[in-house]
């Protein structure tokens, strides 16, 4: 027989039966329907978390808390003797060789360094690598109550990192404004026109003096109260006693540059905001925060008392972008600052010379933020960090990552549960449909079909059968996620990382739920379509 005869035979078979087959098809196109759903939402889920919470494919590699000596030497290990050539590879071959001076210096307490970070950027799994120095003191932020026009100014503990400006896309007008009519996640700038995230110190030496803000040009703010004034031709006797006197002049100067993370931006519109009243940032009220500016009180704290060697400084700070390599939580600044205040901040002795020990706070790294090229690298490259006598700090990324497959797991489970048991009816339904058609068969098989003819057009009816309910099942699953992102964007409070959509359908995802319509749909006929194959023309010809 023909295939295009057996399409037309099969299509006129299902039409005819189509009552039956319709509440055949009910369990399948459900199992379906929850199949697309449920995996769907866990690999949204997974994008967001993955994508913006956790990024999969970020490391931040972080010095030890023990001296590597220490810990070889509480294992029983000699230092000198026991030491393998290969843990101080600073490469694997054939882009590096042992380094007799590098393999000498980690043998003393770990830091993370210029020579580290080349280190890192060389290994093949890393697409990229950037350092980051945390600042090593305390610090107040306070400011917003004019800009954001609220009641009372915002005052709260801050947390910042120090982050070379190279590593941040800084963009002109024309590339603002295309990253601005951008979803979200695909935006590509960190700052925005016009602002600039870079270390003003040079430009700052040739401001003019001031006494207030109101003296300096726009945006350019007057350093009234630091502790390092600048006196100039002294024509009297310095009164120290006299912090008015006219010995001194303070000068104007740019305000630090800070980008914020995308986490706290989404921690601020989700959860802040809405709890105190603060106006949320979105596209539209992006201008106003942009160019914020605060006072942050640098050494002083609102939890501890702790006394520092050195007085408290307070500096303005400006917000000029928003970026995913920033701090989580806090703001980052260009490195440089970092530096700078970190050594201002070191314990001195009694000469006002730093102690060794506090040297490593301004000029060795905090950490690492590496980038790896693909999750089969993540192995390796850890290996490799641990070789060298660091560590990575832990996220929690893999056990959320866990639990998301678990939970997508017993749900698309319970969804072919739903599809099997489906099957078992369509296989009942067809045992039906073959008895009634059991004369057709017997003339079907008398005018020279045979067993292979009658078992492939009810396997083909099965198919066809199939792939309606596997495409009528995928279509209800796209319609209720539709609907679902729509109850979560007009009926659900925001939250932090509210995604655009919560669902992803693949390409794949879209095959495999029509091919397993398909497939459970013909598992269900294979036996009824067997048995039917098996019927004898004389017996199927004889009055019933």
């Amino acid at each position: 027989m023909f295939s295009l005869k057996i399409f037309r035979l099969v299509f006129k078979n299902i039409k005819r039966n189509s009552r039956q087959l319709v509440l055949a098809s009910i369990g399948i196109i459900i199992g379906l329907w929850a199949f697309s759903l449920f995996l769907s939402f866990g690999l949204g889920v997974t994008n967001v978390v993955e994508g913006e919470i956790f990024p999969w494919d970020k490391i931040e590699v972080i010095p030890p808390a023990t001296n590597l000596e220490t810990s070889r030497v509480k294992h029983g290990r000699n230092v000198q003797s026991e030491c393998e050539e290969d843990d101080y590879y600073i490469n694997s071959k054939p882009n590096g060789t042992i380094d007799k001076e590098v393999a000498s210096k980690f043998r003393k307490l770990r830091y993370l360094d210029d020579s580290v970070v080349e280190m890192i950027k060389k290994r093949s799994e890393v697409k990229t690598a950037y350092p980051k120095m945390q600042l090593t003191f305390p610090a107040i932020a306070e400011g917003g109550m004019d800009e954001l026009h609220l009641s009372h100014p915002i005052r709260t503990e801050i947390f910042a990192d120090g982050l070379e400006p190279s590593n941040l896309v800084q963009c002109d007008k024309t590339q603002t404004d295309e990253d601005m009519n951008r979803p979200r996640e695909l935006r590509k700038c960190d700052v925005m026109y016009p602002f600039k995230f870079k270390d003003y110190t040079e430009e700052n030496k040739h401001l003019g003096f001031c006494d207030k803000n109101s003296d300096c040009p726009k945006a350019i703010f007057c350093d009234t109260e630091n502790s390092a004034k600048l006196w100039i031709f002294p024509l009297e006797k310095e009164d120290s006693s006299s912090k008015s006197s006219s010995n001194y002049y303070h000068t104007c100067y740019h305000a630090v540059p800070v980008v914020v993370s995308t986490y706290l931006l989404e921690l601020w519109n989700g959860s802040v905001a809405p709890a105190h009243g603060y106006p949320k940032i979105s596209k539209a009220t992006l201008g106003t925060f942009l160019g914020l500016s605060f006072d942050v009180h640098l050494g002083r704290s609102m939890f501890s008392s702790k006394s520092l060697n050195v007085k408290p400084v307070r500096k303005r700070f400006q917000l000029v972008g928003i970026s995913r390599r920033a701090i989580p939580l806090g703001v980052t600044l260009p490195i440089s600052y970092a530096s700078k205040f970190n050594r201002y901040f070191t314990t001195r002795d009694e000469a006002n010379d730093i102690l060794p020990n506090e040297i490593h706070k301004f000029e060795t790294y905090s950490s690492v933020i590496v980038r790896v090229k693909s999750k089969q690298h993540i192995t390796s490259f850890i290996s490799y960090v641990n070789k060298l006598g660091f560590t990575q700090k832990d996220t929690n990324a893999e056990t959320v990552g866990l639990v998301i497959i678990f939970v997508t797991g017993i749900l698309v489970f319970i969804s072919f549960v739903i599809i099997i048991i489906a099957a078992i009816n369509i296989a009942n339904t067809y045992f039906m449909i073959i008895s009634e058609r059991r004369r057709e068969i017997g003339i079907m098989r008398a005018i020279g079909a045979n067993r292979m003819d009658i078992r492939a057009i009810f396997l083909s009816e099965a198919a066809m059968l199939g792939f309606i309910d596997g495409t009528v099942g995928l279509g209800f699953g796209w319609l209720t996620s539709k609907l679902v992102d729509w109850i979560i964007w007009n009926v659900v409070p925001d939250f932090p990382f509210k995604p655009e959509t919560a669902f992803s359908f693949p390409l794949w995802l879209i095959l495999s739920t029509v091919g397993f319509g398909i497939i459970f749909c013909i598992m269900g006929a294979l036996w009824p379509a067997n048995h039917a194959a098996k019927v004898e023309p004389s017996e199927a010809l004889l009055p019933q």
